[in-house]
């Protein structure tokens, strides 16, 4: 792909941040119209049809863009089904760390649902964690960072969209408060960064995918609640923490803005920079 200019990258960012958002609307708008009129029993298999119809949308919306606008495929903007061994093991590694590291502070309880509505819980969490994970690093991971890195550079590329990242999270905090903001800001520029590396490293989003989407399933959705609040919530285990402690339980945003999360993702963006090659200088030239 040839270099392109300022003004043309930053509008092409702009559109595909708007596709994003209008995607979610009109998918809401959508299932909102035909839920009014018919819809499942189960609020999680609602809560699928919503997610699966959200990607659908914005997936597309994302392809004729791409494709007719940009006159691209998406495998230029690394957006592929190319998975390395590794990434399974970062996606599993990552949240069993976590969760072990919790287990050892707060109770662990199970919730006891039936067989069911477990399995349900557990199908929606893995459906709607892979929804936000491939739409959101097909956003920041493949367009946003390829076409920063083809007008300036990789470092760039890296930051920004983490950075950009971390802010589109703010509307999902509980409240709000200084020091909370601050702690997502810094979790999800940091956690930004990892997926970035992931996906460098792998030379395809589909590796960030994976991570990022096994992530939000295990610990965002149904299948683990961590949290200070006794209050009941859907989940199928619970940890129950001891304390309201800001670096402990990540305050307004939850355990994603915790201090063990942090660590957890500069341990994983530290082995993937470790693993990253160094293109010679003639594959430079290739890659140009």
């Amino acid at each position: 792909m040839e270099k392109i200019s300022r003004k043309k990258t930053l509008l092409m960012i702009l559109v595909f941040l708007l596709l994003f958002v209008g995607g979610e609307i009109l998918s809401s708008l959508l299932t909102g119209f035909v839920f009014s009129f018919a819809s499942f029993k189960s609020g999680e298999v609602n809560r699928m049809v919503e997610d699966i119809v959200q990607l659908l949308i914005t997936g597309f919306l994302f392809w004729i863009f791409a494709s007719k606008v940009f006159r691209c495929n998406f495998a230029d903007f690394g957006i592929t089904a190319k998975i390395k061994w590794w990434a399974p093991v970062f996606a599993l590694l990552l949240p069993a760390g976590v969760i072990a590291a919790y287990v050892l502070i707060g109770k662990f309880s199970v919730a006891g649902y039936p067989a069911a509505k477990t399995i349900l819980l557990i199908v929606m969490s893995l459906v709607a964690g892979l929804n936000a994970g491939i739409l959101e690093e097909m956003l920041f991971r493949g367009f946003i960072m390829k076409l920063l890195e083809m007008r300036w550079n990789k470092i760039l590329a890296v930051i920004l969209p983490s950075f950009l990242f971390s802010l589109l999270h703010i509307p999902g905090m509980k409240t709000f408060s200084f020091a909370g903001i601050l702690m997502l800001i810094l979790s999800g520029t940091l956690v930004g960064i990892m997926f970035s590396l992931l996906a460098y490293r792998g030379n395809s989003i589909a590796n960030s995918v994976l991570v990022h989407g096994v992530w939000n399933a295990s610990l965002i959705y149904g299948i683990f609640h961590i949290s200070p609040d006794a209050a009941s919530y859907e989940s199928v285990f619970r940890i129950l923490l001891p304390t309201k402690n800001l670096l402990l339980s990540g305050g307004d945003f939850g355990i994603e803005a915790s201090l063990i999360c942090l660590a957890a993702y500069a341990i994983v963006a530290l082995l993937n920079l470790r693993g990253l090659s160094v293109p010679s200088s003639a594959q430079s030239e290739n890659v140009r």
